[in-house]
């Protein structure tokens, strides 16, 4: 009895100075269609604001003009060619393409260097894709690469195939070949606002189609756990917005559509993160 008060005594003692309880577990909630290899970022502390990471913000508030201001301190300037404002989704305003012109930031601003050199991070755009121009085989939305169209990363919807037209692709591609590559899996109805997020983690790749994991995504090159990024496409030589050019074709041409608040950031964005970019405009 006395051994049995002893060693009672004890064990209130040690819990009284070390403040030791039986151990729980902590259960996190997994974000409803998050990608699983992403689940270690989501784990992190949440930034503060979704300007955090910020790379390059293209609002598309000016609603006149030939300039396309970042609204970032890298102040990563685009020159309108060939667009016109028109009515904006996320704001007033947005541009528009007939199937000719292009926004591009001049190799002054530092873009192949501050946006060339990520070898991680996330780009939002806000796009409407109205059809293929005549002569063309892609709509491009957003280009990085060479002026040979061999090394790039290219968001775009179409390609040479007629049966793969109307999909929207994330692309990137060394030396002509696409190294990693997924679509929607599914034609896009052209004429209505589409909002889409290319997210590139450490160890993973996945996209967001108006705010929902595209979990049916089809790979042509690479797979989910691939990670290339604007870095993997050596010596750009230009990076354009409705404007580009796909590897298996390699020529040039211009977007049939409009677009509207594009950003990319530094950093892998959240399921949560797209719903509220997503949210922006609705």
């Amino acid at each position: 009895m006395k051994a049995i008060f002893s060693f009672s005594l004890i064990l209130a003692l040690v819990v009284l100075f070390t403040g030791c309880e039986t151990p729980t577990e902590t259960l996190v909630d997994e974000a409803p269609g998050a990608h699983p290899s992403s689940s270690a970022e989501r784990l992190a502390p949440a930034p503060a604001t979704l300007e955090d990471g910020l790379v390059v913000d293209y609002p598309f508030d000016e609603g006149t003009g030939m300039v396309l201001h970042d609204e970032t301190p890298n102040h990563i300037n685009g020159i309108v060619e060939g667009g016109r404002w028109t009515q904006g989704v996320v704001g007033p305003y947005a541009l528009q393409f007939r199937g000719r012109g292009r926004v591009e930031a001049p190799k002054s601003t530092g873009v192949l260097t501050t946006v060339g050199r990520l070898p991680k991070g996330s780009i939002s755009v806000w796009f409407k894709y109205e059809g293929i121009a005549r002569g063309a085989s892609i709509a491009p939305i957003l280009y990085l690469g060479d002026d040979a169209g061999q090394n790039s990363l290219i968001i775009e919807v179409g390609h040479p195939k007629p049966e793969n037209r109307q999909k929207l692709y994330f692309t990137v591609s060394v030396r002509g070949e696409p190294v990693q590559c997924f679509d929607s899996n599914a034609p896009l109805q052209p004429g209505r606002w589409r909002h889409f997020v290319g997210v590139v983690g450490d160890d993973f790749n996945t996209g967001y189609l108006d705010g929902r994991e595209m979990v049916n995504r089809h790979y042509n090159a690479g797979d989910p756990s691939s990670h290339a990024f604007f870095a993997t496409a050596p010596m750009p030589d230009l990076f354009t917005l409705g404007y580009g050019a796909a590897a298996v074709d390699d020529r040039f041409t211009s977007l049939l559509g409009a677009l509207d608040e594009v950003r990319i950031y530094d950093r892998p964005l959240s399921a949560a993160e797209v719903r509220a970019l997503y949210a922006m405009g609705k």
